[in-house]
């Protein structure tokens, strides 16, 4: 897993809040390494199931409600970045050089939409893959699936 060093944030955070900005930490431009190993990671105990474009969905019991996000970032690059925790702001660190955007746009979804499940929340959840590009996996579904939403 993508784990915080004790230099990055405080190690009085509660698990959900440290899995949120290992969440935040994570570049994962579509297709890369990195973002498989994230879905692994961070999605992969959730048992979601995966289309052809490889979204991934999961649906608890039968509340006519629709979660959606993207696991995809605008990073060029994969791998970790430097992030700050300061009075409950989360943010790319100073220090960083290789990135300058935290991911946030869908990374906060994602985080929400697992601890939902994990706390199995009706809806159908939908992890969307490549919508940085272009809508990638959004498309699929309203193409190929639509029954499925």
């Amino acid at each position: 897993m993508f784990n915080l060093s004790e230099s990055d944030v405080s190690l009085k955070l509660r698990p959900e809040t440290r899995r949120l900005i290992e969440v935040l930490r994570v570049r994962r431009p579509h297709g890369s390494r990195t973002e498989r190993r994230f879905l692994r990671d961070f999605l992969g105990d959730l048992q979601l199931e995966r289309d052809e474009a490889g979204n991934l969905h999961r649906r608890i019991g039968d509340a006519p409600v629709l979660w959606s996000c993207h696991t995809d970032t605008v990073h060029r690059a994969g791998g970790t970045q430097r992030i700050a925790y300061k009075a409950g702001k989360v943010m790319v660190s100073s220090k960083e050089r290789d990135s300058n955007c935290l991911g946030a746009d869908d990374g906060v979804g994602v985080w929400l939409m697992s601890e939902m499940i994990r706390a199995e929340r009706p809806g159908l959840y939908i992890f969307h893959r490549g919508e940085e590009l272009g809508c990638i996996g959004s498309r699929h579904i309203a193409s190929n699936t639509p029954e499925l939403i």
